[in-house]
């Protein structure tokens, strides 16, 4: 029934000398606006306002597919029409198209080119898809034409954040801050920067701000955590590492850091519960592996220490650390041939380390090996090393 519909409407059209009457002439525009109803999916109308209307409406719905149909039909009737392309633009950056939304953008800003809304959604996009500069152009034309418009700051200070210029991005985060003091999201980028930079009580500052704001985000609690860790507030860090915990059961960091917290306060067996929850959660976390063979270390658990470090080389080959306390926990154990074998790797990994080059002549030491002991523990003197100038004139005056 349809093809010999459209058919029939198309030969209607395109008949030369046939005088249609009006009442034949308004049967064809009603058929024709029922196909444009069945083509677009259920968008209705008959002007270009009227299907754009429909799109927005489709969109507040998160009907975004059918959304960008009426933008497209819309667009038909009036190719001009700067906020369909927009709004069609905002539709396929919603289902994640964002080289489609940024072709859309760009044509909007080509009919309609003083408007801040296009340049920041489309510099977004440019950020998303990693196109640093060509955001920071939208941004910068977004600032000039909305001076007080606090998201092109905060989305400015976002890439400047990732393109490493901290300083930059400050600036971004604090003017964004100046305009729109009430949203947590600014505290919660600048005091992300301010840990960045080094100024740990102003990132205590932001992040205290930006819990103030919204109590329920995890992520804040988190960060300050690892701010109170930095600052030595073992106590502190793990009360916000247990909040971040509490809101956000499935994160493997969040246990990670409270196991560094505790850690660093003394209880190690705490600190092994949580890097176990951390590796449950996240199989492949070397630094969870590692940090647990430090704790099991301390424990006196040599042989788990082995295990860990091992696994954290499995999945960071050149895991320098590894070895060299992989090494040490061998020594402990008096494997000295398989401790000299891990600090010759960690050697070759980082050449200037004098710890290991100290360690390593301990191992030959206890072999019996002086001569490449007095070796190892000069070569660590020449790197900065006072231990080694014990053991040097200890051991080593025939040599």
């Amino acid at each position: 029934m349809n093809s010999m519909l459209v058919k029939y409407i198309m030969r209607a059209h395109t008949l030369e000398g046939v005088l249609l009457k009006p009442s034949e002439l308004l049967f064809i525009k009603s058929i024709s606006v029922i196909l444009v109803f069945m083509i677009t999916g259920l968008c209705f109308g008959q002007t270009a306002e009227s299907f754009y209307n429909s799109g927005v409406e489709a969109s507040g719905k998160k009907e975004y597919k059918k959304a960008i149909m009426c933008f497209t039909t819309a667009i038909t009737f009036d190719p001009q029409m700067a906020d369909a392309y927009y709004s069609r633009g905002l539709a396929k950056s919603e289902l994640l198209e964002s080289k489609d939304a940024i072709s859309d953008f760009t044509k909007a800003i080509s009919i309609k080119p003083d408007n801040a809304s296009y340049y920041l959604n489309r510099g977004f996009e440019n950020y998303v898809r990693q196109n640093y500069e060509d955001a920071l152009l939208d941004f910068t034309k977004a600032k000039d034409i909305e001076p007080d418009n606090e998201n092109v700051y905060y989305y400015s200070g976002l890439v400047k954040n990732d393109l490493g210029k901290f300083k930059e991005a400050l600036e971004d985060y604090s003017k964004a801050i100046s305009i729109s003091p009430g949203k947590y999201q600014f505290y919660f980028n600048r005091g992300l920067v301010r840990y960045t930079l080094g100024d740990f009580n102003g990132s205590m500052s932001d992040f205290n701000k930006s819990i103030e704001i919204n109590p329920e985000d995890g992520k804040a609690y988190y960060y300050r955590g690892t701010v109170r860790e930095a600052l030595g507030d073992h106590a502190g860090s793990m009360a916000d590492f247990d909040k971040a915990i509490s809101l956000n059961t499935g994160n493997s960091d969040l246990y990670y850091f409270r196991g560094v917290a505790k850690y660093g306060s003394g209880d190690y067996t705490g600190a092994i519960e949580d890097f176990n929850k951390a590796i449950e959660i996240e199989p492949d976390n070397g630094d969870a592996y590692f940090d647990r063979g430090v704790a099991r270390d301390d424990l006196n658990d040599y042989n788990g220490a082995i295990s860990d470090y091992s696994k954290a080389i499995e999945l960071k080959p050149d895991n320098a650390p590894a070895y060299f306390n992989r090494g040490l926990a061998k020594d402990r154990l008096e494997d000295y041939k398989g401790a000299i074998s891990d600090y010759t790797k960690a050697i070759s990994i980082i050449p200037r380390d004098a710890n290991a080059y100290y360690a390593r002549g301990i191992a030959r030491s206890n072999l019996e090996d002086m001569a490449g002991a007095c070796s190892d523990w000069t070569k660590a003197v020449e790197l900065g090393s006072e231990e080694a100038k014990e053991m040097i004139k200890e051991y080593c005056g025939n040599q």
